[in-house]
């Protein structure tokens, strides 16, 4: 995420799957922390950071619900940002949909020729070099 900032300009629109861990991770990169003021009372000041995130940030998740192994819904929904900024930035992009499909191709990809990425392959990987 730190090269990405150093790369970057504007803030693009960042969509993923339900993953916590993105989140959470743009919350640290693309926040504000403000130590909450003291309150008149004795004791010590609240050490935790409230973090307030960017307005300019725009986050979308993938909801996909699965019955039997197969798709049953796929729900976009919007967890930081504006509707009508999301929308003009997909106005712009390859994509108009808010959808997973370029990072899972890469995955893909990476897995097809990187064998050490494939899972139950026998190829080995505790080599030092890899």
């Amino acid at each position: 995420m730190q090269i990405l900032l150093s790369r970057i300009e504007n803030k693009p629109l960042f969509v993923s799957d339900e993953l916590v861990d993105y989140e959470t991770v743009l919350k640290e990169n693309f926040s504000t922390g403000t130590v909450p003021e003291r309150n008149g009372n004795r004791g010590r000041l609240p050490k935790k950071k409230k973090l307030t995130v960017d307005d300019d940030l725009d986050y979308a998740v993938v909801h996909k619900t699965r019955e039997n192994g197969k798709m049953k819904k796929v729900e976009l929904r919007i967890v930081f940002g504006d509707a009508k900024r999301i929308e003009q930035k997909l106005s712009q992009s390859v994509s108009n949909k808010i959808n997973t499909s370029y990072i899972e191709r890469s995955n893909g990809t990476l897995r097809q020729i990187n064998s050490h990425l494939r899972r139950q392959s026998l190829t080995f990987a505790k080599e030092l070099k890899y």
